[in-house]
C-alpha cells in the first residue's frame, strides 16, 4: 500500500506524515522546488513533530519525495512518472493549499480548487481506485454565525467571510462531483485552527498563532509615542476589533487533529462521501486569545466592539488591530460544531483534547524559550 501525500511539508500535512510513517505505511509525498531544498524542508518539518527524533527523511523504501504540483495538469509530471505513481496509490491525502485568507482571489482559486480537481483527476486515473481523504476546513461553513454546524452541512446560503472560505467550499464541491462520478469513496476532514505549545525550530512550519506572534513582536518593537500622535509614554493604545463580545474560536492541537485524521482515514466507508469535524468539543473565548496576544505587545490593548461601532471605522486602532491580528473576520462567530461521527469514530481510541487555558495560548504564542536551530 503506498500512500500519496500533498502539502507533507505544511504544519498539518507533517503530522500527518510523522503519523503515517511512525504506523509503517509507505508514503510519498509530493514537492515542489528543487530537490534538495525541499529534502531539507521535509526534514524540518518532520523534525517539530512530536516523532522527529526517530524519522528520518528520506526513509529509503518507506518515505519518497515525488516533484509535483498539484497546480498543474498532470500534478505537474511527465506522462510516465504520473503513469507509474497511478500504478502504485492506494490511498490519496490531499493536505495542500493556501491557508492565508488575504491571499488574491485567483491564487485561492488556483490552489485549493483546481488543485484538488488536479489531484482527483489522478485518483480518477490511478490503477487501484485509490481512496481520498481531503483536508478541508471547519470554517467552510461561511458566514453561518450561530448555532451548531453538522458534518453534513455544505451550503453557501449564509454567504462566506472571506474568499479563503469560498474557495474551501468549492474544493469540497468538487469532492462531491468526482464521487458520484466515479462511485469512488472519498473523505473529507475539517479541522479548526490548528496550534501547538510544543518548542519549534524556527526552519519548522508555521501555524496561525506563530504567523500572529511575530506580526505582534514586531509591532512590539515600535515606539506607540511615534506610531499614534498624543500617545503617552508608557500609556497603552485601544485597538478596536469590530465582533460579538461573546465571539469564540475553535482551536485545536495539531497532535490530537493528526492523529484523528489518521484514524478516519481507516474507517469503512458509510457513504460515497464521509465528513468529519476534528475540531475542539469546546470552543475557546476569543478574549481569552485575545487576552494571551497582549502579553507579546504590551502597549497594545485590543477590545471587541459591536459592529455598528461606527466611530471606530477607518481609525488608526483598527488599522494595528489588523496588523497585529492579520484578517480576523471570525470576531463574530458564536457558534459551535457537531462532531457526531467523529466521536463515535475517535473516541474509542483518543482521548479527548485537553481544555486550551491560558497557559496553553501563551506557549502555542511562542511565549517562552524557541528551540536553537540545528547544527
Amino acid at each position: 500500500m503506498l500512500h500519496l501525500l500533498t502539502g507533507g511539508t505544511g504544519f498539518l500535512g507533517s503530522h500527518l506524515l510523522a503519523s503515517l510513517l511512525d504506523r509503517g505505511e509507505s508514503v510519498a509525498v509530493l514537492y515542489r522546488g528543487e530537490h534538495d531544498r525541499a529534502r531539507e524542508r521535509l526534514e524540518h518539518a518532520l523534525r517539530a513533530t512530536d516523532l522527529g527524533s526517530v524519522l528520518p527523511a528520506p526513509i529509503p523504501g518507506v518515505l519518497r519525495m515525488v516533484p509535483g504540483d498539484v497546480t498543474r495538469p498532470q500534478l505537474g509530471m511527465d506522462r510516465e512518472t504520473y503513469r507509474e505513481l497511478g500504478q502504485e496509490v492506494t490511498v490519496v491525502w490531499h493536505s495542500a493549499g493556501c491557508i492565508q485568507m488575504a491571499s488574491a482571489p485567483e491564487l485561492l482559486h488556483t490552489v485549493n480548487v483546481q488543485g484538488t480537481e488536479h489531484v482527483l483527476q489522478f485518483a480518477a486515473a490511478a490503477a487501484h481506485r485509490p481512496r481520498v481523504l481531503h483536508v478541508s476546513t471547519a470554517y467552510v461553513a461561511g458566514g453561518l454565525l450561530e448555532g451548531t454546524v453538522t458534518e453534513d452541512h455544505l451550503s453557501d446560503r449564509h454567504g462566506f467571510l472571506n474568499r479563503y472560505e469560498e474557495s474551501k467550499y468549492q474544493g469540497e464541491q468538487a469532492i462531491h462531483r468526482f464521487a458520484q462520478e466515479h462511485g469512488l469513496p472519498a473523505t473529507i476532514v475539517r479541522p479548526s485552527v490548528l496550534v501547538t505549545d510544543s518548542l519549534r525550530p524556527a526552519e519548522a512550519p508555521a501555524h496561525p498563532f506563530a504567523s500572529a506572534q511575530q506580526r505582534l513582536s514586531r509591532l512590539a518593537r515600535r515606539d506607540p509615542t511615534r506610531l499614534i500622535p498624543g500617545t503617552l509614554p508608557g500609556g497603552r493604545v485601544h485597538a478596536l476589533l469590530p465582533g460579538h463580545p461573546d465571539a469564540t474560536m475553535n482551536i485545536v492541537q495539531v497532535e490530537y487533529a493528526a492523529d484523528a485524521i489518521v484514524h478516519l482515514a481507516r474507517q469503512p466507508a458509510t457513504q460515497l462521501v464521509d465528513t468529519f469535524h476534528v475540531t475542539h468539543p469546546t470552543s475557546t473565548p476569543l478574549r481569552r486569545v485575545l487576552d494571551a496576544m497582549e502579553e507579546i505587545c504590551p502597549w497594545l490593548q485590543m477590545f471587541i466592539v459591536p459592529e455598528d461601532h461606527q466611530e471606530t471605522a477607518g481609525t488608526i486602532e483598527q488599522i494595528l488591530t489588523q496588523i497585529a491580528m492579520g484578517a480576523m473576520p471570525h470576531a463574530r462567530l458564536c457558534r459551535s460544531y457537531a462532531r457526531t461521527r467523529t466521536d463515535a469514530a475517535v473516541n474509542t481510541f483518543l482521548a479527548p483534547p485537553t481544555v486550551l487555558d491560558t497557559g496553553y495560548l501563551r506557549a502555542s504564542l511562542g511565549l517562552g524559550t524557541a528551540l536553537p536551530a540545528p547544527a
